[in-house]
């Protein structure tokens, strides 16, 4: 049997990694549902969740996790459960969202020669134990510092900014979402439009948490994360956040 342009775009937003249906999750309310007072029930979550071939065992499982870690909080209404984000929950997904959703880091960037190895930092990137990068002038103390520009970085420096394995998740999620910018006039279903958009977002935001702030262009040889940047965000125009009750089965 074909698949279809909806099965094709999961696939391919999938591929390659394991989903951590607890992480899964924190994605979805972080951006279907992060505003105080709003909620997803049970079968919601399960309605996003099984495209991605989530189960419901281990939505249970992941649901019970976060309850306990304090990410969300449960209300009955009748025989159906809702879940929402506590007020440190959403606390953590507001912190997050510039990093998922904003800009790449732009403004100059510093080359730290310290004493000491720089405590590490979102913004600072050690390269050599003395050796630091940064998008901050004040380094620590008895520090020199010289602006730099990214692209005239050396080689061997890009290359300590981010991980190889980083840089093929990124090159991968580029790929994954010119994919979808082709299937995706073919997917008109708003439930299946919202669990790409989840996918799309997630899979974005499994490198965005793990990137220093630095510029793209201070990245390694090969670095796509611009490219997958600048797609999410034209998709994440074409796939406007739904409300939660259009969530709701019918």
């Amino acid at each position: 049997m074909t698949a279809t342009a909806f099965e094709r775009s999961v696939s391919a937003l999938t591929e390659g990694q394991t989903l951590r249906v607890w992480s899964v999750i924190v994605t979805i309310f972080g951006d279907l549902a992060q505003a105080p007072g709003q909620t997803l029930s049970g079968r919601a979550l399960a309605r996003l969740c099984a495209p991605m071939g989530l189960r419901d065992e281990a939505q249970r499982v992941a649901l019970h996790r976060l309850r306990k870690e304090g990410w969300i909080e449960s209300r009955r209404d009748g025989r159906q459960s809702h879940y929402g984000l506590t007020d440190w929950g959403r606390a953590q997904a507001r912190a997050a969202s510039p990093r998922i959703y904003g800009p790449a880091p732009a403004g100059p960037l510093y080359l730290w020669v310290t004493e000491t190895a720089a405590e590490p930092r979102a913004d600072v990137v050690a390269i050599a134990p003395n050796l630091a990068l940064s998008t901050a002038i004040d380094g620590p103390p008895g520090s020199m510092v010289q602006q730099v520009a990214p692209e005239a970085l050396p080689g061997w420096m890009r290359a300590r900014v981010a991980d190889p394995a980083l840089v093929a998740e990124a090159a991968r999620l580029t790929a994954a979402l010119e994919r979808l910018r082709t299937e995706l006039p073919k997917i008109t279903d708003p439930a299946q439009q919202a669990v790409l958009r989840v996918l799309m977002v997630h899979g974005w935001r499994r490198i965005a948490l793990k990137l220093p702030l630095l510029p793209d262009a201070a990245f390694p040889d090969g670095w796509q994360g611009a490219a997958a940047r600048a797609h999410l965000g034209a998709l994440l125009q074409a796939l406007p956040r739904p409300a939660p009750a259009a969530l709701e089965p019918a």
